[in-house]
């Protein structure tokens, strides 16, 4: 096996690499958002944990409070009935 033959399968490795990558390691598309949900850049602060996040992922209770998660909302109500 001369040069040329080494050239070859350096090739033929790079090729198998080059496939493998672009089969394997591709970023995956991001996920659309639905058509419900506005582009509102607005942040709101959940209740409970006190954590910032958009307003198109919070949840809203019926007076108006903000929650990151239906849990959080349930324990904020749990622990504060009286509101």
């Amino acid at each position: 096996m001369g040069f040329i033959g080494l050239v070859r399968i350096l090739i033929l490795i790079l090729a198998l690499w080059l496939i493998y990558r672009f089969i394997f390691h591709r970023k995956p598309k991001q996920l659309q958002h639905d058509a419900s949900k506005t582009n509102d850049p607005t942040m709101v602060k959940c209740q409970q944990c006190e954590m910032h996040l958009p307003r198109e992922d919070a949840i809203a209770d019926a007076t108006g409070r903000w929650f990151c998660s239906a849990d959080h909302r349930l324990e904020y109500e749990q622990t504060n009935p009286e509101e």
